[in-house]
């Protein structure tokens, strides 16, 4: 796929870094644009911590977690057949999520850029783990930021008093 008048770049941006699951920005230091796949590929030792016992926190927004059981535990994926462009699908379920709701909850994702079954199934595959998977959600405002952590950049998170004990996002 490619870009066309008139969608927005930010828009076609979004919709690739969803492709690939990764993060597009400028980088800090060298100022070009950069991409970052967002895989587990650090070395936790490595990692910034920020909260207790790293870089001070100022302060903390709401921190929630989603109940499980509001969670999909299927997932469609839509993609175009490169034989004759016409739409196929691909769907998973987390089989053991289903059983604790009893009842099925689709998410349905689109991914325009992909034409092969196979590439479809394991973008369904990886959406499934990271839609079933409760996930930390909040904001804080730090300190400062080390000039090398970008968009993308993994980090540690400690806050024991609020149930984060350091926890790598």
């Amino acid at each position: 796929f490619h870009w066309e008048s008139p969608g927005s770049k930010e828009e076609f941006k979004r919709i690739v870094e969803e492709h690939v699951d990764a993060s597009c920005y400028i980088d800090r230091i060298t100022g070009k644009w950069e991409i970052k796949p967002i895989r587990d590929d650090y070395d936790v030792n490595d990692l910034e911590t920020f909260g207790v016992g790293g870089i001070p926190v100022v302060s903390w927004g709401e921190v929630s977690s989603p109940d499980p059981r509001e969670l999909p535990n299927q997932v469609t994926v839509t993609y175009t057949k490169r034989s004759d462009g016409s739409d196929g699908a691909v769907t998973v379920a987390n089989v053991a999520a289903l059983q604790q709701v009893g009842r099925i909850k689709t998410e349905a994702v689109t991914y325009e850029g992909v034409t092969r079954r196979g590439l479809a199934s394991r973008l369904c595959m990886r959406d499934l783990k990271a839609l079933t998977t409760p996930m930390l959600s909040g904001s804080f405002t730090a300190a400062y930021v080390p000039v090398d952590i970008n968009l993308g950049s993994p980090i540690i998170i400690n806050e024991p008093r609020l149930g984060i004990d350091n926890v790598v996002v």
